[in-house]
């Protein structure tokens, strides 16, 4: 659409969605040529929109029902999608000795340099996955900010009375 000189807003969740699917029936009404483009994308944004929210139940809806899934949710920062992932990625916590060797297998324990006298732990050693190491950072920076925020939320509830 950039091409056409027609920018677009950003799409979030809610009445954004609807917002976006809007400015692009507008942007159809200028030109016959945008008319069949903007109407095509508006049937892929609309079918895509309800595949994904379709999706995002069915995992929320297996997450629950995982008794395992449901104890890493109760974590802040830690959603379905990685608790699920969690428990796909480890599978059988038993084959580990001790729980600082799932940290191990996700490769997030520091490197390690020995030679000699000198001894020094330098960054993660990033040797398991990335994606779930992706996905696990994001959760911790997440938690992180909830955390932070508690009190501040705490302050707003009692402030409106609840």
């Amino acid at each position: 659409m950039k091409i056409f000189g027609i920018r677009m807003i950003g799409v979030n969740k809610g009445r954004l969605r609807q917002g976006f699917r809007d400015q692009l029936a507008a942007a159809g009404e200028t030109d016959p040529v945008l008319e069949t483009i903007a109407d095509a994308f508006i049937l892929i944004h609309e079918t895509l929109c309800a595949d994904a929210g379709a999706l995002d139940k069915e995992i929320l809806c297996v997450a629950r029902k995982s008794t395992l899934c449901r104890r890493l949710m109760t974590n802040p920062g830690i959603g379905s999608i990685v608790g699920l992932s969690v428990i796909a990625h480890v599978y059988d916590a038993n084959r580990f000795r001790k729980t600082a060797d799932i940290g191990a297998f996700l490769g997030l324990t520091p490197w390690r340099h020995r030679s000699g006298e000198i001894d020094y732990s330098g960054r993660i050693s990033k040797c398991g996955d990335v994606q779930m190491r992706g996905l696990l950072f994001e959760a911790d920076w997440f938690g992180q900010a909830v955390l932070a925020n508690k009190d501040l939320g705490c302050k707003a509830c009692r402030s409106q009375g609840f």
